[in-house]
């Protein structure tokens, strides 16, 4: 049971607790298709029967031992354009809330993962709901591996694995609220251009030489020198600019 955050003014002022549901982000999209949605709803929950991660993948997450939820936010002071800043605002927020816990060692995998060393320990999923052409608003749905010890696939951690020790939900929560907010506020008030230079200072693998595996099964060595707008991850390999979506690529270890 969570309850609603003191030291926001928008994120958590609201909070919808559900012991078990299909999906948090479903939750969420039905409260706004009932006139029901309000900027800074959070539902949470202890169980998803139907998580979902980026494109097919599933979250799977152990009963009562992760964060779950799904905030939702107003985003109709951005264009369509530029959505991928939103998606830089939950990273950079995250990813502080982790540092506090785990220290430096805390990374951001494009587009929107959080690892640790090479383990994930969170992950996001945006989904944008367009009034026209227009931003109207988005849902954030974010899952932080807390308190699990066992996972499938085994390139995941959680902060208990890593550190030893269990942490309080709840206290998770505030914190990821209080963040999440404060980045929010930075985009909301214009700070695009320092969001970018904080969000790729934190990427993983940025402006160094790695492998990277391409959809037809080639693979090139090359280095990450930006993310557009859009959300296309850019790639220097030689002389030649590649530009990147969503599973287009993959890091190669």
């Amino acid at each position: 049971m969570y309850k609603s955050l003191a030291k926001t003014s928008i994120v958590g002022k609201k909070v919808i607790f559900m012991p078990s549901c299909h999906s948090t982000n479903d939750i969420c999209a039905e409260f706004v298709t009932a006139g029901q949605g309000e900027n800074g709803l959070v539902i949470a929950t202890d169980y998803q029967t139907n998580g979902r991660g980026q494109g097919a993948n599933l979250w799977v997450s152990d009963k009562g031992e992760n964060l779950i939820i799904s905030v939702l936010l107003d985003t109709s002071f951005l264009a369509v354009s530029q959505q991928f800043y939103l998606n830089m605002v939950v990273c950079l927020s995250i990813l502080e809330v982790l540092k506090n816990f785990l220290g430096e060692n805390v990374k951001i995998k494009w587009p929107n993962d959080i690892y640790y060393s090479d383990k994930k320990v969170c992950g996001v999923l945006i989904q944008n709901i367009l009034k026209g052409t227009s931003m109207e608003y988005s849902i954030v749905g974010i899952g932080i591996n807390v308190n699990q010890v066992e996972f499938s696939p085994e390139n995941a951690a959680s902060l208990r694995m890593i550190t030893g020790k269990w942490y309080e939900l709840q206290t998770i929560f505030e914190l990821t609220g209080e963040k999440l907010e404060k980045y929010y506020l930075l985009l909301k008030d214009g700070n695009n251009e320092s969001l970018k230079r904080l969000y790729l200072k934190n990427l993983l693998w940025y402006q160094e030489a790695h492998n990277f595996a391409l959809k037809s099964g080639e693979e090139i060595k090359g280095m990450i020198t930006d993310v557009e707008e859009s959300g296309r991850l850019i790639i220097k390999s030689g002389e030649v600019i590649h530009r990147f979506g969503y599973q287009e690529i993959r890091f190669v270890r």
